[in-house]
């Protein structure tokens, strides 16, 4: 089980903490969060720059923190396109989701699932296409885990500074700096 913090935004110090935790071969926890062996290490030396910590992209928070939040996931072997993704979410609602509100909780920009829907721009993050095929892979909780991944979204947003009512991305790459989670504090786990 993860233990995330929810009063502070994924940053590459949990992450690396993360993969630690997860329960699976290092190549496929890497792999499903779009890292390289390469960018890990280049992560583990920035720990060095003390109470300082860089945010990791959004989709990536999103996932983990989704991972932490949903237990019984069992990652799949076939991965939906985004079109696929498209069509599968909005027909498990009774109302179909505007695609403006489908691509920021996955941690892309608004535009995103527009481009999608027309055939452009099919391959989004690693992290946020393992989201798509996570929440997609049981027909019968897909409303339910858009639901969570919704929330995991809004929390991350919030810890982040991003109003997602307004915001039209998830900001600037590379992402920022913040200060360091104090070792002696005593972040809100989850």
């Amino acid at each position: 089980m993860l233990n995330l913090p929810q009063d502070f935004p994924i940053t590459t110090d949990t992450l690396l903490t993360s993969l630690k935790a997860l329960q699976l071969p290092s190549l496929l926890k890497r792999g499903m969060l779009g890292l390289t062996q390469q960018k890990t290490g280049r992560f583990r030396a920035d720990q060095d720059i003390d109470d300082m910590a860089r945010l990791v992209y959004a989709p990536t928070a999103i996932l983990l923190r989704f991972i932490a939040t949903t237990p019984g996931l069992a990652l799949p072997l076939l991965f939906p396109t985004p079109r696929e993704f498209l069509k599968t979410l909005r027909s498990a609602f009774p109302t179909e989701p505007d695609l403006q509100e489908i691509s920021l909780p996955l941690g892309l920009e608004k535009s995103a699932a527009s481009r999608w829907n027309r055939g452009l721009n099919s391959r989004p993050y690693t992290s946020a296409q393992v989201l798509m095929a996570l929440i997609t892979a049981d027909s019968a909780r897909i409303v339910e885990r858009w639901q969570i991944v919704t929330r995991m979204a809004a929390l991350e947003a919030e810890l982040r500074g991003i109003d997602l009512a307004t915001a039209g991305s998830w900001g600037d790459r590379p992402q920022a700096w913040i200060p360091r989670l104090k070792k002696d504090s005593q972040p809100n786990i989850h």
